[in-house]
């Protein structure tokens, strides 16, 4: 196996070097551009959502994690990494099957995206590291001419491993990646798979011909195309993590988790940039905490009110309000004992 560029640690390397005894045949490209297309995907994402390079680290060990379940069984697996363009209704059809046996990348491509989305509600960014891995495996399984094309078709000796294990992590690393409008996940993830299936037949020929140069174009175009479709996605389940709509709010304020304990996340979209203020109230109406959240542009909005804050607060219920020029929404928070 020809890689370039480093593995992202020990553990993952190792898999690597074990690969041709241990093989995953089922699952697209190599950890290492997995780990750069989530590096990349995780960067993407809005500075309100609380991911920093800080949390880098336990979305390499997500990563690893997977890996290494998925090479102790592949077989188990073979059904969350394919997808066959051709026939997209089908493969959507059974996703209502069990989770995780059936359904196909697109399927789980789409339940990745909805996972992150109720991951954005959480106070803890690092509840964002296990759906962004799962967001990231689907894409690039997706952007796979292999897995996306009938599993029977006769294949190139040699050319699946040609075109998805040389990574130049380099040349990935310089790619110039458009931005996609917020887009529903089971939609582009059919139109990723098309395109990559589409792909299969100059992906076989440059394999016979020894012809690298067309392999590595077609691979960073494929992988371009897999981190758009993620980041668009990725948006998407921001942009929806706030709940319905309301007046002066593009969606009504959200609590999680509620009941609480310690910190919490408020949730919200504003329909317009301005100022906006945080306030929590007793049932009696008495201010408890008011924040000055400053200037802040139009579209999802992500608050934590610390542990340190709410702690001081007696369990019970409470009202948590948001403040715009043109509007105020507030939303019910219940506080529980330690």
């Amino acid at each position: 196996m020809k890689l370039r560029g480093s593995a992202r640690r020990f553990g993952t390397l190792a898999l690597l070097l074990l690969a041709p005894i241990f093989a995953r045949p089922a699952h697209a490209f190599g950890p290492v551009a997995e780990s750069a297309l989530a590096t990349r995907l995780a960067r993407a994402l809005p500075p309100a959502a609380g991911w920093t390079a800080a949390y880098d680290g336990l979305l390499a060990l997500e990563l690893d994690r997977r890996l290494e379940a998925e090479t102790a069984d592949p077989e188990t697996f073979d059904d969350v990494h394919r997808f066959e363009a051709a026939a997209p209704a089908a493969n959507l059809e059974s996703a209502a099957g069990a989770a995780g046996t059936s359904g196909g990348a697109a399927a789980e491509f789409g339940s990745a995206a909805a996972a992150l989305r109720s991951a954005f509600a959480s106070p803890d960014p690092a509840a964002l590291a296990a759906p962004l891995a799962r967001l990231v495996s689907a894409a690039c399984d997706l952007a796979d001419p292999f897995l996306t094309s009938a599993p029977d078709a006769e294949e190139v000796a040699g050319a699946r491993a040609a075109f998805s294990e040389d990574f130049d992590s380099a040349a990935f690393d310089s790619l110039a990646c458009g931005v996609i409008d917020t887009v529903d996940p089971a939609t582009g993830a059919v139109a990723l798979a098309a395109a990559s299936a589409a792909q299969r037949s100059l992906v076989e020929q440059a394999a016979i011909t020894g012809d690298d140069a067309t392999l590595s174009r077609l691979r960073a175009e494929r992988l371009r195309a897999s981190l758009e479709l993620a980041v668009a996605a990725a948006r998407r389940a921001w942009a929806l993590s706030a709940g319905a709509p309301g007046p002066g709010f593009r969606a009504a304020p959200s609590i999680w988790p509620n009941p609480a304990r310690g910190a919490v996340r408020v949730a919200f979209a504003l329909a317009a940039a301005g100022p906006a203020r945080i306030e929590v109230l007793d049932v009696t109406g008495r201010m408890r905490i008011a924040r000055e959240l400053g200037a802040r542009a139009a579209g999802a909005q992500s608050v934590v009110l610390d542990a340190a804050s709410l702690d001081a607060l007696p369990a019970g219920t409470y009202f948590v309000r948001v403040h715009t020029r043109e509007a105020l929404r507030a939303v019910r928070l219940v506080r529980v004992a330690h």
